[in-house]
């Protein structure tokens, strides 16, 4: 697992909450090395600053922990993604550093083999610097993209129709982009939601939440002057790129040079110095929220149906406690009308964190 990412309610973003202290947490709870209130490893291992701290030693599981066919991530996590099993990896099936830089030949006929040495078939990839297969010219963007594979097992959660109940505000060419581009990503991504539906409803309920209905996928903060807020933080180490902003983009808002290197890292682009590249392609925009919803693990929060603790682990800002609590009743409006265009009945568990 990455560190927890912080995502905001669109025109208002807080993540990590200066001056935070143990006593701001339930006795059980620990104070994560980020300044989050939480009662497992992620909280009270490896940088715990208070509570029922456990200590380093719990928070990186010998490779054994995880299951066969999982590798242990740099970070101690076990998992199947190439950030769990891609540089860094330190046990299980980890993929070669040198297997992250496919030939051009290695890609599939319709892909293209990007500038940082990935497959794919989005504009990041066939676009600028693109070094093999079907690219786009660097001096025009008249030319379409090629038609993404349609092999591949894709969740039959997403369905189209459940999608524009959702997101009804959208124009119909915009909902079958931003459909499309989920749809991709998902298969891309090898994330299949559970089929009794209440994992992507709550993935989709914090998505319409955090992009104003997938209205946009960057941070309304130029009207607030807040988007130099995430060029650096105590606990991220990777360097703002000169120029460059690191406020919320794509669909859960990613946030911090950290994040955006590591979510970047995990789908092959480098996002740490063209932040842009998540708002430019409906694909990468959902990828970046697939991303941080696997990294977190927050798929078997949901499909339990705890998504006030699904919550706390995207905004904590809005928790009770803190000074966007104000904002989670929108948040959980949103959710209770994603399930009935699901036609699931009403959650039965705690939706406020």
């Amino acid at each position: 697992m990455f560190m927890i990412l912080p995502l905001l309610v669109l025109s208002v973003h807080l993540v990590v909450i200066e001056g935070g202290g143990p006593s701001k947490c339930a006795p059980n709870e620990c104070l994560s090395q980020y300044d989050y209130c939480g009662t497992n490893s992620s909280y009270c291992g490896e940088g715990c600053k208070g509570g029922p701290c456990t200590g380093s030693t719990t928070t990186i599981p010998p490779p054994s922990k995880c299951a066969p066919n999982e590798c242990l991530s740099q970070y101690g996590y076990c998992g199947v993604s190439p950030a769990h099993c891609g540089k860094g990896c330190k046990g299980g099936p980890c993929t070669d550093s040198k297997t992250t830089v496919p030939p051009a030949s290695k890609c599939a006929p319709n892909e293209c083999l990007s500038q940082y040495g990935y497959c794919g078939v989005s504009s990041a990839h066939c676009g600028k610097g693109c070094k093999g297969g079907p690219c786009l010219s660097d001096s025009s963007n008249t030319a379409a993209p090629p038609t993404p594979a349609t092999s591949g097992t894709v969740s039959t959660v997403f369905d189209e129709n459940v999608f524009k109940c959702i997101f009804s505000e959208l124009d119909s060419a915009t909902l079958t982009k931003r459909f499309n581009g989920l749809k991709t990503a998902a298969s891309k991504m090898k994330w299949t939601p559970a089929d009794d539906k209440h994992e992507i409803a709550a993935f989709l309920a914090h998505v319409s939440h955090e992009t104003d209905g997938l209205k946009t996928y960057i941070e309304y903060c130029k009207s607030q002057g807040t988007c130099n807020n995430y060029q650096n933080s105590p606990w991220c180490s990777a360097q703002a790129k000169s120029g460059k902003q690191y406020f919320g983009r794509g669909w859960l808002q990613l946030s911090y040079p950290c994040n955006y290197e590591a979510c970047g890292k995990a789908i092959g682009l480098d996002l740490l110095s063209d932040p842009d590249l998540v708002n430019g392609s409906d694909e990468v925009a959902a990828q970046t929220g697939i991303w941080f919803w696997q990294s977190n693990e927050l798929g078997p929060l949901a499909a339990a149906d705890k998504f006030g603790e699904t919550t706390n682990k995207l905004n904590v800002y809005e928790c009770t406690g803190h000074p966007g609590h104000h904002m989670q009743a929108k948040r959980i409006s949103t959710y209770k009308t994603v399930r009935k265009c699901y036609g699931l009945p009403e959650s039965t568990g705690n939706l406020e964190c």
